[in-house]
C-alpha cells in the first residue's frame, strides 16, 4: 500500500499503521492482542494531550515576504481549536499539529499555499513486550490547505496546452465523488484506502474548471506530437552521439583505438540500417492515436465539443479511443485551477479556498479518532474563515 512519508528534521512518519497489515478484518486482530495487555478498556484508559510541533516552512513562495508569515500562521492557528472540538475524547490517542509554508501560488502574485496539519498517534498493545505503547506511526491526519490542493488531487497529470494558445496549464485528476457530508459534496482521494475530503470556496463556486471535451483533445493531441517529435529527435541525437563517440576515439594515437572504434562503427551502421524502420514505427504508433482525435475532433458537433471531458476508465488519460466515458461508471474528470476565481483584492495571505482532509486507519481507536471527527467538526466555523 502506497506509503507517505513526512520528512522533517523531527519525525519520519508511514501512512500506514501497523493495524493494517491485516486484510480481513483490523479491528478484531487489535482487540484480540490487545486482551495480552488488559483488553480494550487498558488502551482506552490512556489519555491524550495535544501538542505542538515545530513549523515546517519547507519551499515558500519566495514573492511573499516573510514578514507577513505572521499572517499566515494567524490563520493557521484558527484551525486548531476546530480540531480540539471535533475530539473531546482523546482515549487511546495523542494528538500532534504543526504548521506548514510551502509551494508557490497558482497565479502571479496569487494567494499563498499553507496548511495546518495534525496528526494522532493510538496506542497499542505490543504482543512482544505484552506492553501497551504509543505508537512511532500513524495513517490518523487531519489537514487543512489554505489555497492549494494538497493531497486532495494526488493525481497531476502534467502542464498541458489545452487551448491550443501556447499556454501551458497544470492538469489534476478530479477525485471521485462519494456523497454528502454536512450539506457539501465528499470526495474520496485515494492517497490511502480510507480517506475523504471537502471543498470550501468562496461565492459557492469552486477553484477550478474542468476540461471541456475540446481542450482535452487539444491538450493530448499537443502532448502525444510533443512526444512524437521528442522521439524522433532521439533517433538524431542517438545517431550523433555514437558518432562523436567514434571521432573522439579517432584522435587518439593509442593501439587500442581500432579495437574500441570497431564495435561503435558496427553500432551505427546496425543503427542507421535500421533508423528509418524505427521512425516509420514511431509514426505509425503516434499516428494511431492521433487519427482517433482528429477522427472526433472532425465528426463532433461544437456543442458536443463543450461538453466536460469524462475519461474513460478503462484506457486512462493518454489512451483516447474515440469516445468518453460516464462518471457512474468510474469515468474521471480533468481539472484546471481557473485564474477567474481568485480575487485580486484580497491580500494573499487570505485563504481565498480551503481543502479539509481527513484520514484514518482500522484499528478501534482509529475508527473512534474517525467517528468523532465526521460527528463534531465545526465546519461552518471553517467557512466562515474563507476570505478574512
Amino acid at each position: 500500500m502506497k506509503r507517505l512519508l513526512l520528512c522533517f528534521g523531527w519525525v519520519l512518519i508511514p501512512l500506514v499503521a501497523a493495524a493494517q497489515a491485516s486484510k480481513k478484518d483490523p479491528a478484531e486482530l487489535d482487540m484480540n492482542i490487545s486482551k495480552l495487555c488488559g483488553g480494550m478498556d487498558s488502551i482506552w484508559s490512556r489519555k491524550g494531550t495535544w501538542k505542538k510541533h515545530e513549523d515546517a516552512i519547507i519551499f515558500p513562495d519566495r514573492t511573499f515576504p516573510k514578514n507577513q508569515y505572521g499572517q499566515l500562521n494567524a490563520r493557521i492557528d484558527k484551525i486548531a481549536p476546530l480540531s480540539r472540538e471535533s475530539l473531546p475524547d482523546l482515549s487511546g490517542f495523542e494528538p500532534t499539529w504543526y504548521r506548514v509554508i510551502d509551494g508557490t501560488s497558482y497565479i502571479p502574485d496569487g494567494p499563498v499555499p499553507y496548511e495546518f496539519s495534525s496528526l494522532y498517534f493510538t496506542y497499542y498493545c505490543n504482543d512482544n513486550m505484552k506492553k501497551i505503547l504509543l505508537g512511532d506511526e500513524t495513517g490518523n491526519w487531519i489537514y487543512v490547505y489554505f489555497n492549494h490542493l494538497g493531497w486532495f488531487c494526488n493525481e497531476k497529470l502534467d502542464d498541458w496546452n489545452i487551448n491550443d494558445d501556447g499556454k501551458m496549464i497544470r492538469i489534476y485528476t478530479l477525485p471521485p465523488k462519494v456523497g454528502k457530508w454536512k450539506g457539501m459534496t465528499l470526495y474520496a482521494p485515494h492517497t490511502n484506502e480510507f480517506d475523504r475530503a471537502v471543498v470550501i470556496a468562496h461565492d459557492g463556486k469552486l477553484p477550478w474548471h474542468s476540461l471541456t471535451q475540446r481542450q482535452y483533445l487539444t491538450g493530448l493531441r499537443d502532448k502525444l506530437q510533443t512526444q512524437l517529435q521528442k522521439t524522433m529527435n532521439g533517433y538524431e541525437e542517438y545517431e550523433q552521439k555514437v558518432k562523436d563517440n567514434i571521432d573522439k576515439h579517432s584522435k587518439n594515437s593509442s593501439p587500442e583505438t581500432p579495437k574500441i572504434k570497431q564495435p561503435l562503427e558496427q553500432q551505427l551502421s546496425d543503427f542507421q540500417s535500421k533508423k528509418e524502420e524505427y521512425k516509420s514505427r514511431s509514426k505509425k504508433f503516434y499516428g494511431e492515436k492521433l487519427k482517433y482525435i482528429d477522427d472526433y475532433l472532425d465528426t463532433a458537433s461544437a456543442e458536443t465539443l463543450q461538453h466536460v471531458a469524462i475519461i474513460d476508465p478503462r484506457y486512462g488519460a493518454l489512451e483516447f479511443k474515440g469516445r468518453f466515458g460516464d462518471e457512474n461508471n468510474g469515468g474521471t474528470r480533468f481539472i484546471a485551477i481557473g485564474s477567474k476565481y481568485f480575487n485580486n483584492d484580497l491580500p494573499r495571505y487570505v485563504p481565498q479556498f480551503m481543502i479539509l482532509y481527513w484520514q484514518w486507519t482500522q484499528d478501534p481507536v482509529s475508527l473512534r479518532f474517525k467517528e468523532q471527527f465526521e460527528e463534531n467538526f465545526p465546519l461552518e466555523k471553517l467557512k466562515a474563515i474563507i476570505d478574512k
